[in-house]
């Protein structure tokens, strides 16, 4: 469901009705990949590397989501940090397929969702069954 303004999508962020399943199923491909790209490589070096990437993801686009935020005329330091935490997490997965070299169907809404902000556009997440996006 698209959301139309900022202020139906900070009330989707905020929904307290997410879907469980599809956190659910998301945090189990994340765990698969983060297994498989630790059998490709030392756990070690996979888990520097990851933390390293979410360190570097949060610094890039705190200021991209400030200034997007600010330029919709809204002032919500709740919203910046739902969308900076959302979009350094979907920088965070897109890294993991590219660590476990993962090619599979199941997986790829992780790079689906990196798309997504790659295009200007906030995967918000499944609330109740509906994928909410801005």
């Amino acid at each position: 469901a698209p959301a139309t303004d900022w202020e139906e999508a900070a009330d989707a962020a905020a929904n307290p009705e997410w879907n469980t399943e599809w956190w659910e199923a998301e945090e189990q491909a994340r765990v698969a990949l983060v297994a498989e790209a630790c059998r490709r490589a030392d756990e070690e070096t996979v888990m520097i590397a990851l933390t390293h990437l979410q360190n570097q993801a949060i610094e890039a686009v705190l200021e991209p989501a400030e200034m997007v935020v600010e330029a919709g005329d809204v002032d919500d330091e709740a919203l910046i940090r739902a969308i900076a935490g959302a979009a350094a997490q979907s920088i965070y997965q897109a890294g993991l397929l590219l660590a476990a070299e993962d090619e599979n169907d199941e997986h790829q809404i992780f790079a689906l969702k990196y798309k997504l902000f790659e295009l200007g556009r906030w995967p918000i997440g499944v609330v109740g069954n509906s994928f909410h996006i801005f």
